[in-house]
């Protein structure tokens, strides 16, 4: 059974169109001389359609003179700021260069063209509104849909269902609430372009579910503080600051296939969008790389020195281009971004409190970071824009020590120490869930790959699992004998990961 995923790419129309007449010049002949002899509505269609291959080929050439000549004047102000040149770039990116035009819908000074593509290989629609202004066709905006066809088994060879969710990856063009926080640089487009998501199975949750251990993984001595599954879905890897160790576990079995002395204490851990490489931050300043295969782990190969407050947490582009690392030593906060390819330091954002997580979008263009006091501050890398929101319910003293966006990039949610637990809806930048379990610090908090719940570690030794709309309780995983400090839903939504101060490691379905 085949499973459609969607993603929309929403384009700011900081493109236009030249005149018809120019488009002449490099039309095909017979379509020049055929519109002589066309009736005025189809002649009118032509003109649209013109108008719209036109702002495509300025595109294409990233004259951003000859674009502003083919949109419409309240879109003309975008190419005049100073990252203009990189946004072009970041739209011919995500916008595929060839396309079909379908259908041209002309209702007075308005019109929609339909379009059809190929992207990444797979079909692809796309909708432009054009509006006449001065006797011209001029472009308002572009947006592209684009499915993704999937087989019936997923990477690691597991069923997925007759029916799957449909994902929406929505870029946010500028977020909304909050207060403005220092600017920054915006980083380079290279970084945001997106990777189409896949197609997960939900996590089975409800009031009568219960979740049930399928394997304790014992080989860590102390307490478990990383972890991580492989893109596959088919191997996980865990760190612990207090044995020392970073270990390579088989899922499908449980099975510990390499235990690898890391020498420093690991703070956190994430692992690349290809599934070759490990990476940690530890309490040694150390960024390290450690190759991963079916069998082992590799030795570690240095990948920067991090400054000395940024040893807290680490966090991975859905695209694999970048690193964040954040930390913090008394009261003051740093965190940075870090080119993979290019081992560079290309960021350093600002911030007044120590962060213990941070958190990509799931379209890689937010970063938001959460720490001391009752702050969340989401970071837009496209825009250079911060805005920092006040966390209602947790104490101003209180600190939060974990942040997840849900798939669809709609939800943020974080945990904090005081046993709250906050979700946020990202592009109305309100806050619309607070609740607490008693007594019970949260720890960490994790998704869904099909965004339908997400779970919470707490100090009660339980992992809970809560629906994203409601706030209702879904779940309570009890098995571990401590608390349980990291929480991870495998790739394709079949299982859940849980480990902690006990130093076992629970695959809960």
């Amino acid at each position: 059974m085949l499973l459609a995923v969607v993603f929309v790419l929403a384009l700011a129309a900081v493109i236009g169109l030249v005149s018809v007449t120019a488009m002449r010049t490099w039309l095909p002949g017979a379509a020049r001389s055929a519109s002589r002899a066309t009736p005025a509505p189809a002649r009118e269609h032509a003109a649209v359609e013109q108008a719209f291959r036109a702002y495509r080929q300025a595109l294409a050439s990233g004259d951003l003179a000859a674009m502003k000549r083919c949109i419409v004047p309240s879109r003309r102000a975008e190419l005049d700021e100073a990252n203009a040149v990189e946004m072009l770039e970041l739209v011919r990116g995500l916008a595929p260069s060839a396309f079909e035009v379908r259908a041209v819908e002309v209702s007075g000074n308005a019109a929609t063209i339909t379009l059809a593509a190929t992207a990444a290989g797979h079909p692809a629609t796309g909708k432009a509104a054009m509006v006449r202004e001065g006797g011209r066709w001029l472009l308002d905006k572009e947006s592209w849909e684009a499915t993704l066809e999937l087989g019936s088994e997923s990477p690691a060879g597991a069923p997925l269902p007759a029916q799957g969710p449909v994902v929406h990856i929505v870029a946010i063009e500028k977020l909304k609430g909050g207060e403005r926080a220092a600017a920054f640089e915006a980083v380079a487009p290279r970084f945001l372009l997106p990777t189409p998501p896949r197609a997960p199975a939900p996590y089975r949750a409800g009031k009568e579910h219960r979740p049930q251990v399928i394997a304790t993984l014992s080989g860590h001595k102390q307490w478990v503080d990383g972890l991580a599954f492989t893109p596959d879905g088919r191997y996980l890897v865990s760190s612990s600051s207090g044995d020392m160790t970073l270990r390579l576990w088989r899922v499908e079995d449980g099975a510990q296939i390499d235990a690898h002395a890391t020498q420093w204490r690991v703070a956190d851990l994430v692992v690349s969008a290809d599934g070759s490489t490990a990476y940690t931050v530890d309490a040694y300043e150390h960024l390290l790389a450690w190759p991963l295969s079916d069998s082992a782990i590799g030795d570690a190969v240095e990948f920067a020195d991090v400054p000395d407050n940024e040893r807290l947490a680490l966090a991975i582009s859905p695209n694999g281009t970048l690193l964040a690392t954040a930390g913090g030593i008394a009261e003051v906060g740093s965190l940075s971004l870090w080119d993979i390819a290019g081992t560079s330091r290309v960021r350093a954002l600002n911030v007044d409190h120590i962060v213990h997580d941070a958190a990509f979008s799931p379209d890689g263009r937010l970063l938001a970071a959460v720490g001391r006091g009752n702050q969340l501050t989401v970071y837009d890398l496209a825009r250079g824009e911060a805005r920092r929101y006040t966390v209602k319910g947790p104490a101003r003293d209180s600190e939060a020590y974990g942040v997840a966006f849900s798939p669809d990039g709609r939800f943020l949610a974080t945990a904090h120490i005081d046993s709250s637990v906050a979700v946020f809806d990202v592009p109305e930048g309100t806050q619309v869930h607070d609740f607490f379990v008693a007594d019970a610090s949260a720890m960490d908090v994790a998704f869904s790959p099909d965004g339908a719940l997400f779970a919470t570690a707490q100090a009660d030794n339980t992992v809970y699992l809560w629906d994203v709309r409601t706030a209702v309780r879904l779940g309570t995983l009890r098995g571990h004998s401590d608390t349980p400090l990291v929480v991870a839903f495998s790739p394709a939504g079949t299982m859940l990961a849980s480990a902690g101060r006990d130093s076992n490691i629970i695959l809960w379905r």
